[in-house]
């Protein structure tokens, strides 16, 4: 598994894998969820990473997301208004 960028992901749906994306403001944990993740979808998933919930609004924008784990504790909101602001 390799960490795809936002510009490289268009092409994640067309191969047929998902597209998780990862909202957390540190590295480390991110890290840590997308090494837990990739035991289960190493083959299956595109990962995808913001560190606030301004980047994850610009990726959800971009990219078809079909799953997002977050972090409740984000610089600019927290994960329950980042859900709500998503599902508008």
């Amino acid at each position: 598994m390799q960490y795809v960028s936002p510009s490289r992901a268009n092409g994640a749906q067309e191969s047929g894998k998902i597209t998780i994306l990862i909202v957390d403001d540190d590295n480390v944990d991110r890290e840590f969820v997308r090494r837990s993740l990739l035991k289960s979808y190493s083959e299956k998933a595109t990962f995808l990473e913001a560190r606030t919930a301004k980047e994850a609004i610009e990726i959800m924008g971009k990219h078809e997301i079909h799953c997002f784990v977050l972090d409740y504790m984000l610089p600019d909101l927290n994960g329950l208004e980042l859900v709500r602001k998503v599902a508008k």
